[in-house]
């Protein structure tokens, strides 16, 4: 059996780049079975449901979907309680 991918934690910008990607961000907007994602580099659409609200801080652990720009969502994980600038702060040295 080929070893599984790991989740790759990005920034929205480089999504091209992965399939099973974590991406965090901010709850921009949300209907019954969408949201859409902002970590200041972009935003993205992601397919999934939750029961946290607008502005929330979470985390989307998914598969990028390329031919149409959105992420089907795996878990999503509430960050409310991390601070967003250290945390973004910190992903940037992890990805240079």
């Amino acid at each position: 059996m080929p070893p599984r991918l790991a989740y790759k934690e990005v920034f929205i910008k480089y999504l091209d780049k992965y399939q099973k990607v974590a991406i965090s961000g901010i709850i921009v907007s949300k209907t019954d079975s969408n949201l859409v994602i902002d970590d200041s580099t972009g935003n993205i659409q992601v397919i999934g449901e939750t029961p946290l609200n607008i502005n929330n801080y979470v985390r989307i652990f998914g598969s990028y979907i390329k031919e149409q720009n959105i992420i089907q969502a795996h878990l999503i994980q509430d960050l409310s309680k991390i601070n967003p600038q250290l945390h973004k702060k910190i992903k940037t040295l992890l990805n240079t």
